[in-house]
């Protein structure tokens, strides 16, 4: 039972009820802005909407607690999806838009939803013998290839959902009473180590993510930009901040970096999210004079980038923070605004206690690394588990505390560090390699793009591990890897700078932009990977 002092309220946190009082305020202020539709939806127009999609789902059954997928970018019908099924209590599930064949049907078969939404261009990977049974219906938005129609009509009941959403009432569908320890969702983690799992989360747990690290530092004013992907839970921080505060959302069917600042302006975009991907991407475009001239007043990022101030100078950024976050957790970790501290990744938030811990769970002295665990002072602002999958959520969530999975250290004042994942630190010569650090000051190297940093067995001690790194480079970029390692040397510790590196056209990302380590792991030393040893240069002490 919540507390009596316990503030929160499902009417200032469930979607339905937040979006209905917006409606009946201020039903004629823009909204949601769909940048490449060149639409916008008032309050009004968003609840309306809302209202037709459950009306038209709920003619096939839909109640509370079915789960709908959404194979779609974000768009008009993820939109609709979104609202129209969490208004009668029923559960969002989008899928990651770069999954095909197996991994497409592993999440499918997670989710069971009673119907999938699939945007048109995406139609035809339905049709893949490894995607396994399709669910009972499938709603297809937008134009889809005529035999790829005629193929689905024989496996599945399929719908035109432009169609049926036009035709449905605008009224309310029946109030299921919604609360907020109910789940609104099923997230998928993005998979970088393995098959990606769905994490069940309440109403609460999204609304913890954005409660203290954002919400205090933005307002109704913003213009906040939903260009990630909505099956990522950074573009759900977006579009719950700018629901809660009654604020402007643009919505970017995908990140466009060639089109970034001229979206930016054209919609008065004021809050951006930035992936260490885009931030890479948008400082290696060549500076315009009007770089700065631009609506941007703050920018949200996962940790401050070794360049971050002449980062946000270039673009006229004034203000920006961080915290830490995962689809699993309610952003434990935060910086405040402007902090003066550049590094590390902030101190605890309000309601919450933590413990980094060793490989027993038994807590480590100040300045020792170990795994984050957490709890919340409240409950229901953490997942409800992995769907279908109890042992892994109990792995979890074991001794009183949820694990992370992420190596942290915090100092006497209680700012915390990221080291790295635990899957992901690197042990070479008896030191500890954070990966992530070795990657952080990579990315600063001019030629390069997108950069790794794995482990792979040492060829002269058993159990131990070198360092490779495998980089992306930029276009029209000249590189030399022994030049690579000069300029590492200069920034990292001996230990750390990488023994080999090797070249390819493209780094293996998920669609959110996260390096699959586990295939570059696996890909090991290759016939184009460069050995420093043997070209002859060594690092000393």
């Amino acid at each position: 039972m919540v507390s009596s002092h316990d503030p929160r309220s499902a009417l200032d946190i469930v979607f339905r009820y937040v979006l209905e009082r917006h409606a009946r305020l201020t039903p004629n202020r823009p909204y949601i802005t769909f940048a490449a539709d060149g639409l916008t939806w008032t309050w009004s127009d968003t609840n309306s909407e809302a209202n037709r999609t459950a009306q038209a789902l709920g003619k096939f059954g839909l109640e509370r607690g079915d789960v709908v997928s959404v194979l779609s970018d974000n768009s008009p019908a993820l939109v609709r999806t979104l609202f129209g099924v969490t208004k009668v209590g029923g559960i969002y599930s989008p899928v990651n838009t770069a999954f095909r064949a197996s991994l497409l049907g592993h999440v499918l078969g997670v989710a069971s939803p009673s119907a999938l939404v699939c945007q048109g261009e995406y139609a035809e990977r339905l049709l893949h013998d490894d995607v396994g049974d399709l669910p009972p219906r499938v709603l297809v938005s937008g134009r889809c290839d005529r035999k790829v129609w005629k193929a689905l009509e024989s496996r599945t009941d399929l719908l035109d959902f432009d169609e049926l959403i036009a035709s449905a009432p605008t009224e309310p569908p029946p109030d299921p009473g919604i609360d907020y320890w109910d789940p609104y969702a099923i997230i998928f983690t993005s998979g970088t180590t393995g098959r990606s799992k769905g994490v069940l989360s309440p109403y609460s747990q999204l609304h913890a993510q954005v409660e203290h690290p954002m919400l205090p530092f933005t307002s109704g004013d913003d213009v906040f930009l939903g260009d990630l992907p909505m099956f990522h839970v950074g573009a759900l921080l977006s579009f719950m901040a700018a629901l809660l505060h009654g604020a402007r959302w643009v919505v970017v069917p995908r990140v466009r970096i060639g089109q970034y600042l001229d979206i930016v302006r054209a919609h008065g975009v004021t809050h951006i999210t930035v992936l260490p991907a885009i931030v890479n991407f948008l400082e290696k475009q060549p500076p315009r004079p009007d770089d700065a001239d631009n609506p941007l007043r703050i920018v949200l990022t996962g940790s401050f980038f070794n360049n971050y101030d002449e980062w946000c100078a270039r673009f006229g950024i004034d203000h920006g923070y961080g915290f830490f976050n995962m689809t699993e957790i309610c952003s434990p970790l935060m910086t405040g605004l402007d902090p003066e501290r550049r590094h590390g990744t902030g101190h605890l938030r309000p309601e919450i206690d933590a413990e980094l811990v060793d490989e027993y769970d038994r807590p480590v002295p100040t300045g020792t690394p170990g795994e984050l665990v957490i709890r919340p002072a409240r409950p229901w602002e953490i997942n409800l588990g992995y769907v279908g999958e109890p042992a892994a959520s109990a792995a979890a969530w074991r001794n009183g505390w949820y694990h992370t999975g992420d190596l942290f250290v915090a100092d006497e004042s209680g700012y915390y560090s990221y080291i790295d994942r635990l899957t992901d630190a690197i042990r070479h010569r008896g030191e500890n390699i954070s990966s992530f650090e070795v990657e952080d000051v990579m990315a600063g190297h001019p030629a390069i793009a997108r950069c790794a940093a794995v482990a792979v067995p040492s060829d002269d001690v058993k159990g131990e591990n070198d360092v490779k790194a495998c980089v992306e480079l930029a276009p029209e970029s000249e590189f030399d890897p022994a030049e690579l390692i000069a300029f590492l040397a200069d920034r990292l510790p001996y230990f750390a700078v990488p023994r080999y590196v090797e070249v390819l056209p493209r780094l293996p990302v998920t669609a959110t932009e996260k390096v699959q380590k586990t295939a570059l792991r696996t890909r090991g030393i290759t016939p184009t990977t460069w050995d420093r040893l043997a070209a002859g240069v060594e690092i000393r002490r």
